[in-house]
């Protein structure tokens, strides 16, 4: 694992495909925005993001989940808008990226 600091933020490398409990522990450490964005979410869901909703989702499960989006956004791999409240749905091992809702 390596971290730089750049300005006032800290950018993190880890090197390892890691397995749900390391997830879970490595985007807890990372902030916790995540928490704040998405209180609730399933332990088999992890999320990177800086200090908005936005971002990447990732389930590290064998189970389908639904989580309501804070915010409106847009899934940017498939470009469907998503108003506040509308669940995003993560298939298992599935990842979804976030964007702001005006792209």
């Amino acid at each position: 694992m390596t971290t730089h600091g750049f300005g006032q933020g800290r950018v993190t490398y880890v090197g390892t495909v890691p397995n749900r409990v390391l997830a879970v522990a490595l985007a807890r450490w990372a902030g916790g925005a995540a928490d704040r964005w998405w209180p609730g979410r399933p332990e088999s869901v992890t999320v990177t993001s800086a200090r908005r909703p936005d971002g990447s989702l990732h389930n590290w499960s064998w189970e389908r989940v639904a989580l309501p989006v804070p915010s409106p956004m847009t899934e940017v791999l498939t470009g469907t808008r998503l108003d506040r409240g509308e669940a995003l749905a993560l298939a298992p091992w599935d990842v979804a990226v976030l964007g702001p809702a005006n792209r």
